[in-house]
């Protein structure tokens, strides 16, 4: 991830929501997953309409949020 795309998505999501290289272990419940390139922790709708058209624009990759344990975690998907 770009410092550009960095910046943005730090207007919209605060800092602390913002994790490289997240085992996904410690959001999942069993504990299994390894990390991601950028997890990104979202508080609100209005953080999510916001950042998803973005990283479509910008042609990042991404999975929607996880809704089993986790509603408000958006994960940036390491595969093609």
């Amino acid at each position: 991830m770009s410092v550009s795309i960095f910046d943005y998505i730090e207007k919209i999501v605060p800092k602390e929501n913002i994790l490289f290289n997240e085992p996904m272990s410690r959001h999942t419940t069993f504990r299994v997953g390894g990390a991601a390139k950028c997890l990104i922790k979202i508080n609100n709708k209005e953080q999510l309409k916001k950042l998803v058209p973005y990283l479509q624009i910008t042609g990042q990759k991404y999975l929607y949020p996880l809704f089993f344990r986790f509603p408000n975690v958006l994960r940036a998907s390491s595969k093609g």
